[in-house]
């Protein structure tokens, strides 16, 4: 079993999500990472990406958009409470609170 490729670029991993290869997320010190397999499946279309071939937009538009909330959430999901009891996201104001 090849070792899973770390992509830390969100429109190479919404690009390889459109193609049906299935892109999962992964924390570490805080910093979120798209794992791939290592396959070469994966090595053909992030080779194929970089020869900027056409694609749906609206289709990879919908990827991204699935792709950075659940970025979001893992990012998130490692904050820890400072001082006011609100995680880092809500000391500095990424996200709105009600």
């Amino acid at each position: 079993m090849d070792k899973p490729i770390e992509i830390n670029d969100l429109n190479a991993a919404a690009f390889l999500s459109l193609q049906n290869i299935q892109v999962t997320l992964t924390t570490r010190q805080g910093r979120v990472f798209f794992l791939v397999p290592g396959d070469d499946v994966s090595r053909r279309e992030l080779a194929r990406l970089q020869g900027n071939p056409m694609v749906p937009a609206l289709d990879l538009i919908s990827h991204q958009k699935r792709l950075r909330g659940k970025m979001l959430d893992a990012r998130n999901e490692g904050n820890t409470p400072n001082d006011h009891g609100q995680g880092d996201s809500h000391a500095n104001g990424n996200r709105k609170t009600l």
